[in-house]
Formats: C-alpha cells, structure tokens, sequence
C-alpha cells in the first residue's frame, strides 16, 4: 500500500453512486457509497492504482473506492478547477422527482441521473459545474415535524441495499443519515455511531414524537438497527424495501400497516436528535 504524505490530496466523486468497500477489491463486502459531488481525503492507494482508501469529508467514514469513479486533486487546489475538467451540466431540461432525485442534460445531450442527497453547485447562467471541491446544502435552519417527516417520505418503497446510503438502494442507518442530511441534522454513517450522537429520550415508545429516532437491540447490547417513527406507532425503515410498520403492540389491531413483533419487543432507546419541536 502506498500511503498518502500528510495526507494533501483529496477526491471528488465523479459517478452518480461510488461503493466504499471493506477492501481493495471489486468482490469485498460494499460498507458504505459515497455520492456524486461528495468529497473524501486520500489516505492511500493499493499497489495496483486501481483503489483508493479514504475518509469521506461529510462523516469520517472509511473505506476504498475505484480510482475510476473519483477525481484526486491537490488540497492547495481545492476550490480552483475549471468546469472544463470534469464536464458542464445544462439544468434548462432538468426533471425532478423528489424520490429519485434529478436527471441532469450534458451538453452533449447525454443524461446523468443524480441521486437524492447528492452534492452540486449551480451557476448563475442556469449550469451546472462540477468542480473540485466542497459542495454542501445550506442548513435549511430548525425543520418543523411536518417537514421532517415530508423528507423522510421521499424514501419511500426504495429497495434495501447494505451499505447503501442513495435511492438506488439503501441500508436502515444510511436511510436515517440521509435523512438527517436533507433535513439539516448531521449524523454519523451506522447506527451503532448515531445512537451516540444525541442523548436518548427513553426507550418507551409512549415518549415517542413523529421524527424521532428509535434503536433496536436483539441481545440488549449491540444495536443493530434504526428508524425513523411517525407517530401512532408507526416506524419508517429500511428492511427488504423502505416501509412502514408498527411496532406497538398496543396499536397493531388499529392499523392497516403490518406489525412487526421482532422490532416491538427489541427497542432499545429513542432520540430526538437536537430540534427544539416539543
């Protein structure tokens, strides 16, 4: 492996989804995918060029990513590429679906499907350029639970994928750190890291509000899920597609929602990650 000296460059996603993998190689477990725009720091490079192992700039996440699916770039550089290199981005025919993202028209005419949560910056000329360096929403400021909930429904009837975090596919923790991102809220990439990230309300369901977190444990030690409640004992989460389930025993007969028992008696905790909205 070759490392990175003081570690001065860094990468720019230059695919719509890009997998991080467990390994330098094309068969290794995907832990993670980074997304168009996002940025890494390089940490090192295997011996055969073709892999590059890096720590993602929005979580800390790490893992290896295809050289082909990435730009590297100097830090100094950061901020100072031209549109020329890596392409320009027309937005006059842009389609937008608030569940699969946007579809975005090269100049060329061809089209590139850009996933939910991905990062882009615009000019005032109606394009798009996808250049070096950090792109980030704009922290909306404090969402009210309506809106929150609103972004979560975005989600909706994605198929589940592990380690993934886009609406090609998608794993229970990067549903709820998308979430989190669209709504303004930073979470960490796995639910054992973001059930650390803000304190726990409780972990009885009657202390639940719509937009709150909850955790689920099988052997009261390792958490090993997450989703998002809705309320009324209802809990959007990835698990064979992103769905809606109940999970209070209490309501499971005053609901057309399926009940699932695993998940009503495995609660291990509900957060109410850092919005003032009681």
């Amino acid at each position: 492996m070759n490392q990175v000296s003081e570690n001065l460059q860094k990468i720019i996603i230059s695919t719509a989804v890009a997998p991080q993998r467990g390994e330098a190689r094309d068969a290794s477990e995907m832990v993670n995918e980074l997304l168009l725009g996002e940025t890494a720091q390089l940490l090192e490079t295997d011996e055969t060029g073709r892999w590059l192992k890096v720590r993602a700039d929005h979580d800390g996440y790490e893992g290896w990513v295809s050289v082909a699916q990435a730009f590297v770039y100097e830090r100094e550089r950061e901020g100072a590429g031209t549109a020329s290199e890596t392409g320009r981005f027309s937005i006059n025919n842009t389609v937008r679906n608030q569940r699969t993202g946007m579809l975005l028209r090269r100049e060329n005419g061809n089209l590139l499907r850009v996933p939910l949560g991905a990062c882009l910056p615009q000019e005032e000329n109606g394009t798009i350029p996808f250049i070096f360096g950090n792109c980030r929403i704009e922290n909306p400021g404090v969402p009210l639970p309506a809106d929150l909930m609103q972004a979560a429904k975005n989600f909706a009837g994605i198929p589940y994928l592990w380690g993934g975090r886009s609406d090609f596919g998608i794993d229970c923790s990067g549903l709820v750190q998308q979430w989190g991102f669209l709504c303004g809220i930073p979470l960490p990439r796995d639910a054992s890291m973001q059930i650390k990230a803000y304190p726990l309300i409780s972990k009885d369901l009657k202390d639940a509000q719509a937009a709150d977190l909850v955790y689920f444990s099988f052997d009261g030690i390792r958490i090993v899920h997450v989703g998002l409640y809705c309320g009324d004992g209802l809990l959007l989460h990835a698990s064979g597609d992103v769905r809606i389930e109940c999970i209070d025993s209490d309501k499971r007969n005053a609901t057309p929602f399926m009940f699932n028992e695993r998940l009503a008696g495995a609660v291990a905790g509900i957060q109410r990650p850092g919005f003032p909205y009681s």
